[in-house]
């Protein structure tokens, strides 16, 4: 999987990958392999399953709420789309149980 994306993606300096420990002997491999494509890789605790909570909602959220809802021509375009959703998510957003208020209040 990994090497299908890096042989598709033109820079990926600074990237984030986000890996749940589940105790795979891949761990190393994926390790020694973001680190050659200058990814930063963050991964939860063995068996903490709440180390990744925050990025599989704002995921599952960010799915149901832009990717899902529209057809984007490039990537250009779903890169554009994409930032403006991720200020919209922290900034304007509001949220029921912050009592009606964005993230970033």
């Amino acid at each position: 999987m990994l090497n299908n994306a890096f042989r598709k993606a033109r820079n990926t300096e600074g990237l984030i990958y986000v890996l749940v420990n589940t105790g795979s002997t891949n761990t190393d491999i994926y390790q020694q392999a973001l680190k050659m494509l200058g990814i930063v890789h963050s991964m939860s605790r063995k068996g903490n399953y709440l180390d990744n909570t925050i990025p599989e909602n704002f995921s599952s959220i960010m799915k149901s709420e832009l990717l899902y809802a529209d057809n984007f021509c490039s990537t250009e375009e779903l890169i554009y789309y994409l930032k403006k959703y991720i200020y919209y998510y922290y900034n304007k957003r509001i949220i029921s149980w912050l009592n009606r208020k964005s993230l970033a209040q």
